[in-house]
């Protein structure tokens, strides 16, 4: 038998606080390495939990959405924030990103293939 590639996902969340708006983003995280040495890293903004607006809970994807369409119609989007926050914690010159990735290689190297560090 020949294993020809592996994949390892994790999630991952972040909380924002930016003002009035405090909230988590989960970001899924895919690292995968085919028949080669270096792994590659994938991560997709999934959900967002945890909503609160002055410390009022906003629960459901049908409250948040009626939130987010009233306040963009007075021109604050509130979707715009959170991609900009996202892209700030996981993005491509994220900390996150180079460290994750550090972090793949090694589980990889030393998990997959104990026999490769010899």
């Amino acid at each position: 038998m020949k294993r020809t590639n592996e994949i390892m996902m994790l999630k991952n969340e972040h909380e924002v606080n930016d003002g009035d708006l405090k909230a988590t983003l989960v970001a899924q995280v895919l690292g995968t390495r085919l028949l080669k040495p270096d792994p590659g890293l994938e991560i997709e903004y999934v959900d967002i939990l945890e909503i609160t607006f002055n410390g009022v809970p906003i629960n459901g994807y049908e409250n948040w959405k009626k939130f987010r369409d009233f306040h963009k119609e007075m021109g604050i989007n509130y979707d715009v924030l959170l991609d900009e926050r996202f892209e700030e914690a996981f993005g491509e010159r994220s900390a996150f990103k180079s460290k994750v990735l550090e972090d793949i290689a090694d589980i990889f190297m030393g998990y997959f293939h104990p026999e490769d560090e010899k």
